[in-house]
């Protein structure tokens, strides 16, 4: 509905590594649909809306603004479309004041975080290579288990059969959970938004992130190619870039 009218200025705000896509999206051609997204109905919404927003940046302001590394070709690119990305540095989530709740209180005493994902209970990822990367990870004094938001109930239980502190419900987004967490803790995930934002909010100070590749085998055969490809991306861009201003001893740590 707002791109039916005629504005001065469209602003779109990134919300996670799905931005990746849609930034590629408006760049070239396709539908501004989540990766993961099958219903046809979306497609073509998205076909619709990705044309609109495309016509829309012939003649007004059509910014895209995100804290995520993106290439100088992919930029280039939107540029030829008279679309402009700005670049944020997370300057809010390190400055923002937590309640006692949330960050560094709920981490204290951790000495290893594994962040969940939500690849196995949306059917991308065999829930045996799931089950299989928290038992490796949890079961120490110290590890504590921050599940996401839709996670499946038995990797919470099997977390807790573990040992591990399981994170309640309702808790802070990683990038302000993790800020504050002592310098030598070490975070694993699979690859995911986390692995290329903490880093960024934690600059200068160094950031201990294990990413996990995933093999072939370790997708389900329902797992569609687009998400397979952005995962891959991710894990690509979370292992070279640097936040801006790290020092030489922040470094995101391969599995």
């Amino acid at each position: 509905l707002a791109l039916a009218g005629r504005h001065r200025r469209i602003v779109l705000l990134e919300d996670g590594a799905s931005a990746l896509h849609a930034w590629r999206v408006l760049a070239s051609e396709g539908a501004l649909a989540r990766v993961h997204e099958r219903r046809r109905t979306a497609a073509m919404l998205g076909t619709v809306a990705a044309i609109r927003l495309s016509r829309s940046a012939r003649r007004t302001e059509v910014v895209l603004v995100g804290g995520l590394p993106v290439s100088s070709e992919l930029t280039a690119a939107l540029e030829r479309r008279s679309i402009r990305h700005i670049r944020h540095d997370f300057a809010w989530a390190r400055s923002v004041e937590l309640p006692e709740t949330a960050g560094e209180h709920a981490l204290a005493g951790a000495t290893r975080i594994v962040l969940g994902s939500a690849l196995c209970v949306d059917g991308h990822i065999r829930r045996d290579v799931y089950e299989k990367w928290l038992r490796d990870r949890l079961g120490g004094e110290g590890d504590v288990f921050v599940p996401h938001r839709r996670d499946a109930t038995w990797a919470l239980q099997l977390a807790t059969d573990l040992g591990a502190h399981v994170c309640p419900s309702g808790h802070p987004c990683a990038e302000l959970m993790l800020r504050d967490t002592p310098d030598d803790v070490v975070i694993h995930g699979f690859p995911m938004t986390a692995a290329m934002t903490v880093p960024i909010v934690r600059s200068p100070r160094p950031t201990r992130f294990d990413v996990t590749h995933l093999v072939a085998s370790d997708w389900t055969p329902a797992a569609p190619p687009r998400v397979v490809a952005l995962i891959n991306e991710i894990d690509a861009i979370a292992r070279q870039h640097q936040p801006p201003g790290a020092t030489p001893q922040a470094k995101i740590v391969p599995a």
